[in-house]
């Protein structure tokens, strides 16, 4: 280690230590860890064997016994008192934790060769057990509440997962080298096994899936035992107060341990409190691989039957030869195939506690009965692997000749079928991929790298680590990486490796472009700025997402619409015409062929439908505006001017000239009307369009009696659309305010055309259309919008008065 690196981890726990317990920092006196009242009930410290059938020392590696890095920090020094504002803007766990990117680089660099692995991973263990230990004694003095402790423990969980992982490397590592070197799986030769201890060691020598699964056994058993004392359940002894019995419940008659269930009648309350705790404490102390301690707590709780119930299981090993002369003593359980078939009745009754039924479960080999009490996918995996070495050794056993009666015959609930690793896996890995979903340890560091990856600007290694994050968290991040591409070659390069890593590009893609349009977003019935702004032009550009992957365009579609419905409220009708110019013109068939070449139907489903119609709509509203301002601009701006007339005293020239101007006037006038009346009728058509759109109005949407289709069906394109339409709460409100804008609003540019070029028959039946209940246009009108359109009705039926007609437009006779 560096001396700077050194300087800041010593730093760090020196700046903690001072603040929160070295003497002259507070009051606070954490006990002794020699103090008997501070240790947890039961504790030994004995050393970890494992559960291994054939009782051998543990095939874990222990950890590397270097000195800590920190030996006198933590210790008897004595340190000022520092401020705890100080720790405010420090964690001192990811601080003391960083020595180890250069301590992993010079453990890597010093072990270059091959045959060095075992060493290499024998270190890598070892700093992180140190590391585990620093941060443990950091913990232990940190107050709960402190927002950097929070990180720390966090920190500490990490660590603590990536020591036990290189413990497991390591220890499987050592199994196979000295496999290759020792050639163990090859026929033993010698005497045949004599004894149940002597068939299974015959076993673990020649199967290798048998000691690797131990290896697992004793891997998960030393990990619990580390962990031991926090994650301790509760203390065994009772509370020593006895309290009166209260009540007319009838209690068990008999002191007998199998009362309860014999007479079905439950122990005093102080009682079953104290049963249910020793329960727990046992099994922790099973579960960790500490037998022995499990039978001394029992011992200690005066329950001497259960300590011998929990030897049974051990194996038989008569060493003495046929002299009897000499005598070597017998170890295990001569009658072990009755103990195992009590203990799975044992296991299997559910009128036992939970915790009870465990831990004969895990002796015996009762699968379920230990998966009951398992919260972790460390649990599970010790649970199955604990099964499968059980039904491994009990088919050995089963098929040996060294018994002297005949086996009491298996249980008939007894798995047929052993397990395998393969299938362990299989098994596991629902509960692996709950606990990881429930952990955001692993996800935490993943989304550290993705962030970053995204600031260095490194696409490939965003891409990569990305596709390792949970599926939930992959849309949202490379969304979040692609939002501020705005160069076409790179949004194509970032999304063809999007593709290659395997991501949803088509979720990311309608993910960015939404984001992109509701960022910034302000209300825009309230919107005053008419002219289109630059935060427009960015959401515009970001339709581009959805238009490189033609199976996108009805997404393209909704998500165009969407904009073009903001903008529209907003009265930003240039704006939208710049979106809508960015729309393919054929969409529309594009998104009908991929349709069909998806279904084989060229019908699309009820929501694609309304998609293209919103479209179509939108696209018939701005061809009706365009074609107003076309008549606009001809009927106001390019009438032709008439010339003007000779004074009276003009001579003879300049009254031809005058002749001349006013035929070419009059010829221009002609003209000029001719293209009036064509204009005025390509106007008066699309603002009808408008109008009058089929099959429900403009902006209505179409089979609305098939809206609610069962979300359950197996038409996955119409699940996605359901699921698309439903990120538009605000889409039909509106809709509805859009209509209310402009439905008026073109009725008044078609009253304002018709009344203008004089067609005042034509303006008056406008009253029919907007009165209508087959077009219901009047809905769409508020009463300051329906007075003017009558206003304007009224000077139109006057000037049909002048002109001696009735108020209809009729001739009067």
């Amino acid at each position: 280690m560096s001396g700077v690196q050194n300087a800041l981890l010593e730093d760090s726990l020196a700046r903690l230590d001072a603040a929160l317990g070295s003497p002259g920092g507070g009051n606070e006196n954490p006990k002794s860890p020699e103090d008997p009242t501070n240790r947890k009930q039961g504790w030994t410290g004995c050393h970890i064997n494992g559960m291994s059938m054939i009782d051998s020392p543990s095939m874990i590696m222990e950890e590397v016994t270097a000195p800590p890095i920190h030996a006198t920090l933590l210790g008897d020094a004595t340190l000022d008192m520092t401020s705890a504002a100080l720790l405010a803007d420090d964690d001192p766990g990811v601080r003391a934790t960083q020595v180890l990117f250069s301590e992993f680089i010079n453990i890597m660099v010093a072990n270059p060769s091959e045959s060095q692995v075992w060493q290499e991973l024998e270190q890598y263990q070892g700093v992180c057990a140190q590391q585990v230990e620093s941060l443990a004694k950091l913990l232990r003095k940190a107050p709960r509440h402190h927002a950097n402790f929070t990180r720390t423990q966090q920190v500490y969980q990490q660590l603590l997962s990536e020591r036990n992982t290189w413990r497991l490397l390591g220890s499987l590592y050592m199994e196979r080298m000295g496999e290759e070197e020792n050639n163990r799986d090859s026929p033993m030769s010698g005497e045949e096994p004599t004894t149940d201890l002597t068939v299974v060691s015959r076993l673990y020598d020649t199967n290798r899936t048998i000691r690797e699964a131990q290896i697992v056994i004793d891997w998960l058993e030393k990990n619990a035992a580390d962990d031991f004392d926090r994650k301790f359940y509760d203390r065994s002894e009772s509370s020593g107060v006895s309290i009166p019995f209260r009540g007319t419940r009838s209690l068990v008659t008999s002191l007998d341990p199998d009362a309860p269930v014999r007479q079905g009648k439950p122990l005093h309350d102080l009682d079953h409190e104290d049963e249910m705790r020793l329960m727990r404490c046992v099994f922790v102390y099973v579960r960790s691989g500490q037998v022995a301690a499990a039978e001394e707590l029992c011992v200690k709780a005066g329950h001497h039957w259960r300590a011998a119930t929990l030897e049974g299981w051990k194996l038989h090993h008569d060493p003495n030869p046929l002299n009897p002369s000499q005598r070597n003593p017998i170890s295990g359980n001569p009658y072990r195939d009755v103990w195992k078939a009590v203990a799975w009745r044992a296991a299997s009754d559910e009128r036992l506690p939970q915790y009870e039924r465990a831990i004969y479960g895990a002796l015996c080999g009762h699968l379920q009965a230990v998966l009951g009490v398992c919260h972790e996918w460390q649990d599970v995996l010790w649970a199955y692997s604990r099964t499968m070495v059980d039904q491994w050794v009990e088919e050995q056993l089963r098929g040996a000749a060294t018994h002297l009666r005949p086996l009491h015959p298996l249980p008939k609930d007894f798995p047929e079928e052993k397990l395998s690793m393969k299938a362990l896996f299989e098994a596991l890995r629902p509960e692996v991929q709950q606990q990881r979903h429930n952990n955001p340890g692993c996800k935490n560091i993943l989304e550290a790298c993705v962030k970053e990856s995204i600031e260095r600007g490194d696409v490939e290694q965003v891409a990569w680590y990305t596709s390792v994050l949970p599926v939930w968290l992959q849309v949202e991040w490379y969304a979040r990486f692609l939002h501020n591409i705005s160069d076409d070659h790179h949004r194509r390069h970032a999304l063809q490796l999007a593709a290659t890593v395997g991501l949803d590009t088509r979720a990311i893609t309608s993910t960015v472009v939404t984001n992109i349009r509701l960022s910034g977003s302000r209300d825009p019935e309230n919107e005053v700025v008419s002219e289109t702004t630059g935060d427009d032009r960015v959401k515009i550009s970001a339709i581009d997402w959805l238009l490189y992957d033609p199976k996108q365009r009805v997404e393209a579609l909704r998500q165009a619409n969407a904009l073009l419905r903001t903008l529209l409220i907003s009265r930003k009708i240039g704006t939208a015409k710049i979106l809508f110019k960015k729309i393919p013109s054929d969409s529309v068939n594009v998104i009908i062929q991929e349709h069909e070449t998806e279904t084989g139907s060229r019908d699309l489903t009820t929501q694609s439908d309304n998609i293209v119609r919103e479209y179509l709509c939108i696209r018939t509203f701005l061809d009706a505006q365009d074609s107003f301002t076309d008549w606009f601009d001809h009927y106001h701006q390019k009438r032709p001017q008439p010339p003007k007339k000779p004074t009276a005293g003009s001579n003879f020239s300049q009254q031809v000239a005058y002749e001349q101007a006013e035929q070419q006037h009059n010829g221009e006038l002609d003209r000029w009307k001719h293209t009036l009346s064509l204009i005025t009728k390509t106007a008066c058509d699309r603002l009808y369009n408008v109008l009058l759109f089929p099959e429900g109005g403009w902006l209505v949407d179409s089979g609305l009696e098939d809206q609610d289709v069962d979300t359950s069906a197996k038409d996955t394109s119409s699940s996605r659309e359901l699921r698309l339409d439903n990120q538009e709460p605000d889409r039909a409100q509106q809709m509805s305010v859009l209509r209310s804008i402009y439905i008026p609003q073109v009725t008044s540019l078609l009253q304002n055309i018709l009344h203008s070029t004089e067609n005042y028959k034509e303006s008056v039946r406008l009253a029919d259309i907007i009165a209508s209940e087959q077009h219901q246009l009047y809905k769409a009108f508020g009463s300051c919008e329906l007075q003017r359109f009558l206003i304007k009705l009224q000077e139109t039926s006057r000037e049909l008065l002048d002109r001696n007609c009735d108020a209809l437009g009729y001739p009067l006779q």
